[in-house]
């Protein structure tokens, strides 16, 4: 047998073996380039989530900014505004108003829910996750007293929070630290055992306490919002592609006194024709939820992976077991692929960047005046009232209020009177000169402008921004002022020798001098020295929740 004769067989074994080895690694490489995309949907689903839960709790601040404006809230007052808001947000099951009550004053808080709920009364948890009248002797109850809406939540109304030791631990947290604050899942009193469930808890406080030990003295209530698991999950899904996922939300922040790796608040349900692939995880913690860490873990379906799995490998190997160099175009076709795909992660991890930074922005954003909301406004006046203790500069305060807002509401609507309010926001913004100072919606209709370091006069300053938002010329013909138009009245007060526990003195002394400037007929500006005797600002609240004045 002649050398001639073995050529061939030795170049066909070696072009089979080298198609071979080139088959492989393409494999290799598309199950790298499926796993990428396979991580950038499930990545997509987080982003839409956290959007969900970010929109969601910055509603709780909200309605926190509107205990803080007023000393009493009543009822109707809170059902208006949550009634709007579940508009809105409708993956919320429910928003709830829960007051501190002391034991001396239980009748005569059920006496007052009576009115209009004859048969209320303070309810605990009994056994297997019932409900009974509250005996039990204790400090203070926590009872959910004003709840919107009522249907489909009616056994929520009167539940004393503090009865489960589960929600007391997230009152208690919330409460020493200020901040909004997410429970563990939750078997939802008006449902039973049938659904989980979601409460966000954020403290109200009477003034604006600095430690911990002024918190928990300074305890008003807590504004709750309630969510179904389900229904928060499924409403943030929808929002992106629906593709063959199963995907199960884990929270993580207890994993370690539990028995497994975690509590499962929610799990896409299976489906018989799509069974997991074996093959491909992925799992990524969330962003801090409330002060709970969530994480999500995802598996693909067999018909996920089978949509987006490439035949190249196979046709590879066929063109290279039958010439070489059609193995070597391939693989030239395959490099190109997989720079491309590179790219295609890149630029769509540039957007999720850039989503996540939008998302940051919104949080501390007012939706309705596009100024700093009340989150906002909180977290800069701890940090600069921090520094200016520290390194002993002036620091000043504005407090803003709208000339009879609530007569122009009822008069103009409460459209023209969102149209008002961001026109007046503008206005004030654009008065200001240094990027350290903050313009902020206090709540409502009253706004708070912060001057660390101030370095020009304050009244000429407030009596700028004052007619700053005269100028506009918003007609008002229900005004008490002697100028038809939106007016805005201004309470200053400026310390010059901040100390640790100052803020609230010097928060209390402008929103005095605010009072006085409402008393004197609007329109007008008034400089409050520090400490000056705090007078009612509105009217006081007393044991039964309603107002006095």
């Amino acid at each position: 047998m002649s050398f001639s004769t073995l050529r061939i067989p030795v170049w066909i074994v070696l072009g089979l073996l080298f198609a071979g080895s080139v088959s492989i690694a393409l494999h290799v490489r598309e199950a790298e380039r499926l796993q990428l995309h396979f991580e950038r949907d499930v990545d997509d689903k987080i982003t839409a989530l956290q959007r969900e839960l970010a929109l969601s709790s910055e509603v709780l601040f909200m309605l926190r900014g509107l205990y803080d404006a007023s000393d009493f809230v009543s009822r109707d007052e809170f059902a208006r505004i949550a009634r709007n808001v579940l508009i809105r947000h409708n993956t919320l099951q429910a928003l709830e108003w829960v007051p501190r009550v002391p034991e001396a004053e239980r009748f005569k808080w059920e006496g007052a829910a009576r009115k209009l709920f004859p048969d209320f009364q303070f309810t605990a948890l009994a056994a297997q996750g019932a409900l009974q009248q509250s005996v039990q002797k204790k400090d203070f109850f926590f009872p959910v007293y004003y709840l919107e809406p009522l249907a489909g939540n009616e056994a929520a109304l009167g539940f004393d929070l503090s009865s489960d030791p589960m929600r007391n631990q997230a009152l208690e947290r919330a409460r020493d630290t200020g901040d909004i604050v997410a429970t563990r899942g939750v078997q939802l009193v008006q449902f039973g055992e049938k659904e989980k469930g979601i409460l966000f808890l954020v403290p109200t406080f009477r003034d604006l306490p600095t430690t911990r030990d002024g918190r928990r003295e300074k305890l008003y209530g807590y504004v709750l919002g309630v969510f179904r698991v389900s229904r928060l999950f499924d409403h943030a899904l929808s929002r992106t592609a629906a593709i063959d996922l199963h995907l199960r939300l884990i929270d993580v922040t207890d994993a370690d006194n539990l028995a497994e790796s975690g509590e499962l608040l929610y799990e896409t349900p299976r489906v018989a024709d799509r069974e997991i692939h074996p093959d491909y995880y992925y799992e990524r913690d969330l962003e801090d939820v409330a002060g709970r860490s969530w994480r999500m873990q995802a598996y693909p379906h067999k018909r996920y992976v089978s949509h987006l799995y490439s035949m190249m490998p196979f046709t590879v190997f066929g063109l290279l077991a039958t010439v070489i160099l059609a193995a070597a175009l391939i693989m030239r076709i395959s490099q190109q692929q997989s720079i491309r795909v590179q790219r295609e992660v890149e630029a769509r991890t540039r957007e999720l960047n850039e989503a996540n930074d939008k998302l940051a922005r919104v949080s501390l954003t007012d939706a309705l005046t596009g100024v700093a909301n009340r989150r906002a406004f909180d977290e800069y006046v701890l940090r600069e009232w921090r520094r200016a203790v520290r390194e002993q500069h002036a620091f000043a305060m504005l407090l803003i209020d709208v000339d009879c807002f609530k007569a122009y509401n009822d008069f103009y609507g409460h459209q023209q009177g969102d149209v008002a309010l961001r026109n007046v926001a503008g206005a004030l913004q654009s008065a200001l000169r240094r990027p350290t100072d903050m313009l902020a919606r206090y709540g409502g209709e009253e706004f708070v402008v912060v001057l660390p370091e101030p370095e020009h006069r304050l009244k000429p300053f407030a009596d700028f921004l004052r007619a700053s938002v005269e100028a506009l010329q918003i007609p008002h013909l229900m005004t008490l002022t002697n100028r038809k138009v939106v007016t805005v009245s201004i309470g200053i007060c400026v310390t010059r020798k901040p100390d640790q526990d100052g803020f609230a003195r010097l928060l209390r002394s402008a929103d005095q001098a605010l009072y006085e400037a409402k008393a004197s007929g609007r329109n007008c500006v008034v400089n409050a020295p520090l400490d000056s005797p705090a007078g009612p600002v509105s009217g006081k609240r007393d044991g039964a929740g309603e107002s006095t004045t």
